[in-house]
């Protein structure tokens, strides 16, 4: 009967997974509220990231057009 509840033990730790995904690969929704500073501030604000992001959203928009 140890046994079992070893065995239960394990179970509930295996229910409780974190998420491992970096907060830059995160999408907006799915960002949690104490995060959303550490995650804007990891965003490319030089021309050369605005306009990858510019360029990323367009091909995404036209891949399926």
């Amino acid at each position: 009967m140890g046994n079992a509840k070893s065995q239960m033990n394990i179970d509930t730790q295996d229910s409780k997974v974190v998420s491992v995904v970096p907060v830059k690969e995160k999408k907006l929704m799915d960002v949690k509220i104490g995060e959303l500073p550490s995650w804007k501030l990891m965003w490319d604000f030089t021309p050369k990231g605005i306009a990858g992001t510019f360029q990323r959203e367009h091909e995404r928009l036209h891949k399926y057009h």
